[in-house]
């Protein structure tokens, strides 16, 4: 069974201490009083947990990071009011079907890029390492683990939420985080329906009708993706000559 082993890159962001602990409650008190009842989902399933820190994942390939997931991931951090998100570039996920992805190397920097400037993004480096399939259920056990007594969110779109029944352990792994769910453009809100009502909550954002393979796309064929992705994914992307018909995949 393939095992990840996740680092985080700024360590710090996750293990810091508040300093003011009364204020810090009283604050997450008030955005808890805020939430609508799906979303308390920590308190539910732990009520000890109702004061914790809360943590979100954002996994996918990623290949490339774009404005999309950028704008998903920022509304997540504050609807939910997430301490951290934590970026997990996946090496080669089981439901989805990439023959030959953009070498992990190339995709972990241009997130690293893309999220330079945020205080509460940090990412995960250590699925670099990794050559077999990534399963979500080993990434959130791990983290767990490692970082006990927080309140975890995994942030999903409505395209990846179609898939979720087929990801290994889907049973264990529903009930272990809340499940912040993203509207994708041309992709229905179909909720698993054996997912407790307590587990997940829908993000209050615009459709954004823009994919990685789109980029690609435009990219191969020349086209500008200007305001498609950030400027330093774009620079990057130009610079590696990423997306290229010539470009090898495999270095």
């Amino acid at each position: 069974m393939h095992t990840c082993s996740v680092s985080i890159v700024n360590s710090t962001i996750v293990d810091r201490v508040i300093p003011n602990t009364h204020l810090y409650n009283f604050v997450l008190v008030e955005y808890f009083t805020d939430f609508p009842r799906e979303l308390k989902g920590c308190m539910t399933i732990n009520p000890s947990l109702a004061l914790a820190q809360r943590i979100g994942i954002l996994g996918g390939t990623f290949d490339p990071v774009h404005w999309g997931h950028l704008v998903m991931a920022e509304t997540a951090q504050s609807q939910a009011h997430l301490d951290v998100v934590i970026w997990i570039p996946t090496s080669n996920p089981h439901y989805k079907r990439v023959a030959q992805p953009t070498p992990l190397v190339h995709r972990l920097a241009m997130v690293q890029r893309a999220i330079a400037d945020h205080p509460h993004f940090t990412v995960s480096t250590d699925d670099e390492a990794q050559t077999g399939r990534s399963f979500a259920i080993d990434t959130l056990v791990n983290l767990q683990d490692r970082y006990p007594d927080r309140c975890w969110f995994w942030i999903i779109g409505t395209d990846a939420l179609q898939t979720l029944p087929k990801w290994y352990r889907y049973h264990d792994l529903i009930t272990r985080c809340v499940w912040l769910i993203a509207p994708r453009s041309g992709h229905e809100m179909i909720i698993p329906p054996d997912m407790p009502s307590n587990c997940w909550q829908l993000l209050h954002m615009p459709l954004i009708g823009l994919s990685s393979s789109l980029i690609r796309q435009y990219v191969q064929q020349g086209q500008s993706i200007r305001y498609l992705v950030p400027d330093a994914v774009r620079a990057y992307i130009t610079a590696h000559r990423l997306y290229q018909p010539n470009f090898p995949t495999n270095s």
